[in-house]
């Protein structure tokens, strides 16, 4: 499902979650929604530089925008994950000097997982898998 154009978090995050609330669902990666804040900032300071009547700070109020949104997406994620204990991992689309692939979200058991590729982010699902399977042979509690 491409949701890369819109920009209203619930609408993502009702669809985790009817994912998440699916017994056949172990997991989900999410692509194309964080990191559209580089692609954004890029084309703005062109723009600005191109054209002069551009506000510069127009395109920091936009940038600021952004962030907030992503950084919102991920803790809304981040509970619902929270709720059905499985795992919501998200690739950037692109990444900068400010991305982080752990995001602390205050108040919450689990992380916020963003991974600057998809491989990672598979590579990741792959290795708790692995873990969660040593765990039951051995007798051990999960996370």
């Amino acid at each position: 499902m491409d949701l890369v154009a819109e920009m209203n978090t619930d609408t993502h995050v009702a669809i985790v979650e009817e994912l998440l609330q699916w017994k056949e669902c172990d997991a989900i990666i999410y692509m194309g929604i964080i990191g559209r804040k580089v692609t954004i900032q890029s084309v703005l300071e062109s723009t600005v530089a191109v054209d002069k009547s551009y506000d510069p700070k127009m395109v920091a109020e936009n940038l600021e925008l952004l962030r907030v949104y992503e950084r919102g997406l991920v803790e809304k994620t981040v509970r619902v994950m929270g709720k059905y204990h499985k795992p919501v991992i998200g690739v950037y689309l692109l990444t900068d000097e400010t991305t982080r692939t752990v995001i602390e979200i205050e108040g919450q058991k689990y992380k916020g997982i963003v991974f600057p590729s998809p491989e990672r982010a598979v590579k990741s699902l792959s290795m708790l898998f692995r873990y969660s399977r040593w765990q039951k042979a051995n007798g051990s509690e999960s996370l």
